[in-house]
């Protein structure tokens, strides 16, 4: 019995290709839909093991990349779970965007990451701590570092996140007035 069609097999796999490393993300094919070649400034809150930051670098223009996270190739919990020990490949991705010219560490939290930035990126993308409060946070603080044009977007915009993450991201479209952009499991939005 065939249960998949061509077209749902294919829709399946570009749906969960985000989730795999090599990728880009749903956000960061927009953006290159969007600007092209274009040179651009952004950053990434939460480096994680550089899966992300290594597919915007190779895939946009990128002038400059600030990843910013205070436990940069550190242990830290995901909810009750700890996130320690790093392979020797994320170990050698991170030395290898550490050389990379274009890209800052900031190892501070958001909060603090954020006045370390200047005022005028074409886009900050969201995947640090995905409690309601931060995201809301880091939402805001994405903001004020955006220029206007520029982007703010966010990762596991999922029912896994629904009481953080969706939460977060809703009523932040409530205060700006926008509805997200939603291509799972990114979602952004354009800074007016």
């Amino acid at each position: 019995m065939k249960v998949l069609t061509p077209r749902l097999a294919a829709d399946i796999e570009d749906h969960l290709s985000c989730f795999v490393s090599g990728v880009p993300r749903p956000f960061t094919r927009f953006l290159l839909r969007r600007f092209g070649n274009k040179s651009l400034r952004g950053a990434e809150i939460g480096f994680g093991y550089g899966d992300n930051a290594e597919n915007m670098l190779k895939t946009l223009n990128m002038k400059r990349l600030y990843c910013i996270d205070p436990f940069i190739m550190q242990p830290y919990y995901e909810g009750e779970q700890l996130m320690s020990g790093h392979a020797d490949a994320e170990l050698n991705k991170y030395a290898q965007l550490k050389r990379d010219s274009r890209v800052t560490f900031v190892k501070l939290p958001s909060e603090q990451g954020f006045k370390e930035l200047p005022k005028n990126l074409d886009f900050v993308y969201i995947d640090g701590n995905h409690e309601y409060n931060f995201v809301l946070k880091d939402l805001r603080g994405a903001f004020s570092v955006v220029k206007s044009g520029g982007f703010v977007g966010g990762h596991d915009f999922t029912i896994d996140y629904q009481s953080r993450v969706i939460r977060a991201v809703l009523e932040f479209a409530s205060e700006i007035r926008q509805v997200p952009v939603i291509e799972m499991p990114d979602f952004w939005f354009v800074k007016r």
